[in-house]
């Protein structure tokens, strides 16, 4: 739902493409509306624009309340970085592992928004290369399961 850095020493580092038969525009809109949270994340139960900041402006702050083994957990993630439509750039506030996510639309020759999703973590000493494989196939998931909900129109623009 964008980070300070994005290249930290031991990082778990994480990238997926995917094309989407949607415009820039739209997936960036849905990339940057709380909604998409609960449409797209296995255990996110809610989402929330947490900020008088605009959705759409650098600063904008969002929490997903997720449910992990019965209990409830709750992140709070800031837009660090926007170039609307083509980038955003995010940071969890409340991660230990500084997790940093990049969004990247660009209008594909097919027509539709050729979408990058890329995730930094910095895990602390040892343990990026355990996580690094659970990063990458959460990401692959993640950029699919975008492409699914755009294209299926499980998701609609606020006000449409």
């Amino acid at each position: 739902m964008f980070g300070r850095s994005t290249r930290r020493p031991e990082a778990v580092h994480a990238r997926a493409s995917v094309t989407i038969a949607r415009p820039p525009s739209t997936v960036m809109d849905f990339l940057l509306d709380p909604r998409s949270a609960v449409l797209t994340g296995q255990l996110t139960e809610r989402s929330l624009h947490l900020t008088d900041t605009p959705p759409r402006e650098r600063g904008a702050q969002f929490v997903s309340i997720s449910r992990q083994d019965g209990l409830l957990v709750a992140e709070v993630e800031e837009l660090v970085e926007l170039d609307y439509p083509h980038r955003a750039v995010s940071v969890n506030l409340t991660s230990p592992g500084n997790i940093t996510v990049a969004y990247t639309c660009a209008a594909s020759t097919s027509g539709g928004t050729d979408y990058t999703q890329e995730v930094w973590m910095s895990p602390g000493p040892g343990r990026a290369a355990h996580l690094q494989g659970l990063f990458e196939s959460e990401t692959e998931r993640s950029v699919n399961r975008i492409k699914q909900v755009l294209e299926a129109g499980e998701w609609t623009a606020p006000g449409e």
